[in-house]
């Protein structure tokens, strides 16, 4: 589970186990890092779910996209339009949830 993470440390030679218990927020934070980190290097995204992964951080951050004031996009900005229209189909899904798919 990603809510917790089991230790086992060793104390004078007798094993003592604690668990870690990480909110939905710093899971989600970690995910994005690492993605942010690692994407193109250890690990490759096809572009669909790129675009998705980026709606659900849009999401994550600012809820719907109905509630946001965004600036136009310009008419060959096709990666953009592909990004807004993933986020839109997201629709009323809470900021928790989009952390969660994330």
């Amino acid at each position: 589970s990603f809510r917790e993470c089991n230790k086992t440390m060793e104390n004078d030679g007798a094993e003592e186990n604690s668990a870690v218990t990480l909110t939905p927020d710093e899971v989600y934070r970690a995910a994005l890092q690492f993605f942010k980190e690692n994407e193109g290097r250890n690990f490759h995204v096809q572009y669909d779910e790129k675009v998705q992964m980026v709606a659900l951080t849009q999401q994550a951050n600012h809820g719907n996209i109905s509630n946001v004031e965004l600036p136009p996009l310009g008419t060959l900005d096709v990666i953009g339009k592909q990004r807004r229209s993933a986020w839109t189909l997201l629709g009323d899904m809470s900021k928790e949830d989009a952390k969660k798919k994330f």
